[in-house]
């Protein structure tokens, strides 16, 4: 079983491996207050495009999940709260409408982690037996395409 990661923790795993996100965003994120000024902020500090920018961001809290460095709850939120502002029409407006693919994969892999399905077991752990596989995927695929 994973333990609750803060925060906090999760800034000191992306510093770890040199991953340049800065604790603001995942607090912010982590509190549900991720606004699109903040996040495109970010992106222009990264040089990075918005759409490749909030990219890394998801692969990044994709592996630091699968690595069981950051726990479910953490990750659910974060990628909520990015998927809020990716979807934002100042987000929009830099990102040629577009909302990025991996973030939205992220997502809908966390998203599918939030609830039993249909014919699951009530004792299933939906993030497991979910979200982690289809990240593994995901993370996989995102690897191999460079």
């Amino acid at each position: 079983m994973l333990a609750t990661v803060s925060f906090r923790q999760a800034e000191l795993h992306f510093s770890r491996h040199h991953m340049d996100l800065p604790s603001n965003i995942l607090q912010l994120a982590e509190a549900g207050r991720l606004d699109p000024t903040s996040l495109l902020r970010w992106c222009e500090q990264t040089g990075l495009s918005a759409v490749d920018a909030s990219d890394s961001l998801a692969r990044q809290v994709g592996r630091a999940y699968l690595a069981g460095e950051l726990h479910y709850d953490v990750g659910n939120q974060v990628m909520n709260a990015v998927m809020n502002a990716v979807t934002s029409p100042e987000f929009l407006a830099v990102s040629n409408s577009a909302v990025p693919k991996l973030t939205l994969d992220v997502y809908l892999a966390f998203d599918a982690g939030e609830y039993l399905h249909p014919k699951d077991q009530t004792d299933e752990n939906p993030a497991a037996k979910y979200t982690r596989p289809m990240l593994q995927s995901l993370l996989r695929a995102a690897e191999a395409a460079g």
